[in-house]
């Protein structure tokens, strides 16, 4: 079952991949790099507000493998994703009025009301369908899972090449196109989930119980998810458009590689949560053995591209002058992809052991160092300080791993 699934997940992420690569570089083109940079600044601050899933998701599937009454649990579950959410949202608007009313560098740079308004509205339908997915990985149908995923990521690019092509170039196109199709998406996964949920009445009390088990783990993933998306959020405050513009293609290109992980971790969490259940002597070899297999399926395909990394940079319209730069930033991000790549499986055995205060003590510390990079040479240095950032960041989290387990005698073989 979980080779059947890993080699599933492959072929969806080797679809969604190459529309992802091939869309990225016409969209360049299509906007401009200036207009990418902003729309770059928008994603970033769109998933920032997905931190609102907490990581909530992944303690579902761990969840999952240990409860009798799925059917409530999938219920509690999709309503606590849902009122965190709009929580989220109501509050980074309100944020972002008092800071753009308070703060005149950070108001120049996000006050694209429109634009903002509608990466909100995609950040809830994605935190909505997202789960959906959760769910369907938790019970291990990774065949519809893929499916669905894939056909709407491709549906979503093509709607929104086509408004870019024949309607107009203005970076709002993106955001309506994402809007549309994720609306349909959230539709047709509720229509398939009506056998799912239970019929009796969600009390408010089960969400907040649900809000308070998970707040400890939640905050430690959701700080974590920050580390991930910082340089995007601060770098436009301190460089032009046009130069984040190429900052944020790079960083896009390079995080591509991580779809390289994503089908063996995504089929191997459900699986390592059972077996950490019965047995955790087992459980732990069993990261150490995919850890190792990660960086050997990995580190090939990462070298071959660090080795042609002008040629890929050309081929996304990287202008000649910041090459150089740009090249070095992108094998830097390829380097972080690599590593986390191996931190990534310590790390799904600390959410399923509900490791909260080692992962936020991880992540709180990566963070710092980050934002401490950014802030010292973001403005001057901005692709060198990117590099420093991705790489420090992320050893910070590895290490860490290895050494809770390690000094913390935890090891679990």
């Amino acid at each position: 079952m979980l080779r059947k699934n890993i080699l599933l997940n492959y072929a969806s992420s080797g679809v969604v991949g190459v529309i992802n690569i091939l869309s990225l570089s016409i969209y360049i083109k299509l906007f401009g790099l200036k207009n990418w940079g902003l729309i770059a600044t928008y994603v970033a601050l769109l998933n920032v507000v997905m931190m609102a899933e907490l990581g909530i998701s992944q303690i579902y599937i761990s969840e999952y493998g240990k409860t009798q009454d799925k059917k409530k649990l999938f219920r509690t579950y999709q309503s606590t994703i849902g009122l965190v959410a709009a929580t989220a949202i109501s509050l980074t608007l309100v944020g972002l009025v008092v800071l753009c009313k308070t703060t005149e560098v950070t108001g120049n740079v996000y006050q694209q009301w429109t634009i903002i308004l509608l990466s909100m509205a995609l950040a809830g339908l994605n935190l909505i369908n997202n789960f959906y997915y959760t769910n369907l990985i938790a019970e291990q149908n990774m065949i519809e899972q893929n499916i669905r995923w894939a056909s709407f990521v491709f549906i979503k690019n093509i709607l929104a090449l086509m408004l870019v092509s024949y309607v107009s170039t203005a970076p709002i196109m993106y955001f309506i196109a994402f809007c549309i199709v994720s609306f349909v998406e959230f539709s047709s996964n509720e229509w398939s989930v009506r056998g799912v949920k239970t019929p009796e009445i969600l009390r408010i009390s089960d969400i907040l119980a649900t809000i308070k088990k998970c707040r400890g783990l939640s905050l430690a993933i959701a700080v974590g998810i920050l580390v991930f998306n910082l340089d995007r959020l601060v770098l436009p405050m301190l460089i032009d458009s046009a130069t984040f513009g190429v900052y944020a293609a790079v960083i896009t290109v390079g995080l591509y590689f991580l779809q390289l992980q994503y089908p063996i971790t995504k089929a191997l969490f459900p699986y390592m949560a059972s077996k950490l259940h019965l047995d955790n002597a087992a459980g732990g070899r069993l990261v150490v053995q995919q850890s190792f297999l990660l960086a050997v399926l990995m580190a090939p395909p990462l070298a071959l591209a660090a080795a042609f990394s002008k040629n890929i940079l050309n081929f996304y319209s990287v202008p000649e002058e910041l090459m150089a730069s740009a090249s070095w930033l992108f094998r830097g991000i390829l380097l972080a992809v690599l590593i986390n790549a191996i931190y990534h499986v310590f790390y799904l055995r600390m959410v399923i052991e509900s490791k909260a205060k080692i992962i936020f003590i991880i992540n709180i510390t990566a963070l710092s160092i980050a934002l401490g990079i950014l802030l010292w040479g973001g403005e001057e240095a901005p692709f060198i300080a990117g590099i420093g950032c991705w790489i420090l960041a992320s050893c910070v989290q590895l290490f860490g791993a290895i050494g809770f387990y390690r000094i913390g005698g935890n090891s679990g073989s």
